[in-house]
C-alpha cells in the first residue's frame, strides 16, 4: 500500500465514526454555522465553514471526491473556535469531522 492509498484509508475509516452525523448535516441544510464563522468571512467560501467541510467529507467518504480534490487552505483554515457547535440545531460534533 503506497502512502496515497494509506492516507485514503485512514481517511474513510475515520469519516466512517461520524457517518451518521454527515448525513444530518447534508439533510439539516440550516447554514446556521456559517453566520458568524471567521474561517466563512475570511475567505468567503462556504467550503471553509463546517456545513461545507461537512459535504465535502461525505463526499470522501461515498468517493466522489479524492485527497487530491482537496485544498489545504479550506481544510486548516478553520480556527476551532467552536461556533458551530454552539448554534448547531441537531447538537452535532462539527469540529472533529
Amino acid at each position: 500500500m503506497n502512502m496515497s492509498d494509506n492516507l485514503k484509508y485512514r481517511q474513510q475509516f475515520f469519516l466512517e465514526d461520524y457517518e451518521d452525523q454527515l448525513w444530518t448535516c447534508q439533510t439539516c441544510t440550516c447554514g446556521f454555522c456559517l453566520y458568524e464563522c471567521q474561517a466563512y468571512k475570511l475567505t468567503g467560501l462556504e467550503s471553509a465553514g463546517a456545513r461545507g467541510r461537512n459535504h465535502i467529507a461525505l463526499g470522501i467518504l461515498n468517493g466522489e471526491l479524492g485527497v487530491e480534490d482537496l485544498s489545504d487552505l479550506l481544510l486548516y483554515v478553520c480556527t476551532t473556535c467552536r461556533y458551530c457547535e454552539s448554534v448547531c440545531p441537531q447538537n452535532l460534533s462539527l469540529i472533529h469531522i
